[in-house]
């Protein structure tokens, strides 16, 4: 479904427009672009402005200036910028280059705008308050919700509907029987998903995506499908690895995370959020990817320690047993000799 979305949307641009056009669209997205860089220029030297265009000055605080401001303070509030009315812009009854000169001056707003909400999210988090937090992870929460019914039909339900394919036909209850099939799936998936996701790369970095968005598009939209096509050569890998004798030993050690799965999911948000957020540690926005990559090899094989020698003396992980027991509305055995007494008695 995905596929065909893009399919239709790149003949309806193909066919809509002439080769005339899209240059012409290109040279001004080029000159858009620059005075973009003009007008963050502009920010960068004099940070106590804002400028709509050579002459006109709209306001004595910049968004940055007034954020940083607010983060200092730690008032979330003081970042909830007043909105201003917008008057209507006819584009046709400009000329060209005063259409350039709004759309340039439209980005800039926009930027401006990311700056800020990255400003209220770092105050967020940085806080003292966990209530704070919790508010503003509710709100993008709701935000979000716009985008949910697209994300589930276009993408959710066609990869939900695959994988039903593969339970219902047996491939997945019978894998030995299909050796051949998740070979293809293996390696077809592997090379044309590495492939593809490679040159989606390449291309969405290429200097050219900067004014012409088209490009942009086409790489973004080459890398998306190739994440998918990769993704089912590493489920076809993980389904010819977990037939080997050696890899279901050497990975055995791992066992204890899954027999605990919700005890770690909650656990991941405890020690995380005491981690980053500013009612504990207060490090959010102060570790680098590689320093958070070191994080995750440290919880997780803290989890794997203490899950290994958790489950020697009981059956479930503590939230494992709270579900269970509430599920069936009695308490359940927790203890292994609890157990093994039950068995007993029976």
């Amino acid at each position: 479904m995905p596929l065909l979305v893009s399919m239709f949307a790149a003949l309806y641009f193909g066919v809509t427009r002439d080769n005339t056009e899209i240059t012409n669209d290109r040279q001004q997205e080029i000159i858009i672009n620059q005075q973009l860089d003009v007008l963050l220029q502009q920010e960068k030297d004099n940070p106590k402005e804002i400028w709509v265009n050579k002459n006109t000055e709209i306001e004595e605080e910049s968004t940055l200036t007034a954020a940083s401001g607010a983060v200092i303070e730690g008032d979330v509030e003081a970042l909830e910028e007043r909105e201003e009315a917008v008057e209507e812009v006819d584009e046709d009854s400009m000329t060209d280059e005063e259409l350039i000169t709004y759309k340039a001056q439209q980005l800039f707003e926009r930027k401006q705008n990311c700056t800020q909400d990255e400003a209220k999210e770092t105050a967020a988090f940085t806080q003292t308050s966990y209530i704070e937090a919790t508010k503003y992870r509710a709100k993008s929460a709701v935000e979000a919700l716009g985008n949910t019914p697209t994300f589930a039909f276009f993408v959710c339900l066609p990869l939900f509907m695959v994988g039903y394919w593969l339970v219902a036909s047996g491939r997945m209850k019978n894998p030995q029987q299909h050796q051949s099939f998740f070979s293809v799936v293996c390696w077809g998936g592997l090379s044309i998903g590495l492939l593809l996701s490679i040159a989606g790369t390449f291309i969405s970095l290429h200097p050219v995506t900067k004014s012409a968005i088209e490009v942009r598009a086409g790489g973004q939209t080459i890398f998306y499908y190739g994440q998918f096509i990769l993704c089912a050569g590493y489920i076809g890998l993980f389904v010819k690895l977990a037939s080997k004798a050696w890899f279901i030993k050497g990975f055995s050690w791992l066992a204890p995370l899954g027999k605990m799965a919700l005890t770690n999911y909650i656990s991941h948000s405890i020690i995380l959020t005491t981690i980053f957020y500013g009612y504990a540690d207060g490090m959010f926005g102060q570790i680098a990817r590689g320093q958070q990559m070191l994080i995750v090899v440290a919880v997780i094989f803290a989890q794997v320690v203490f899950c290994t020698l958790w489950l020697k003396f009981f059956r479930f992980g503590p939230l494992e047993w709270l579900w269970r027991s509430i599920t069936y509305m009695k308490s359940q055995p927790l203890r292994l000799e609890q157990k093994l007494n039950t068995s007993i008695a029976s």
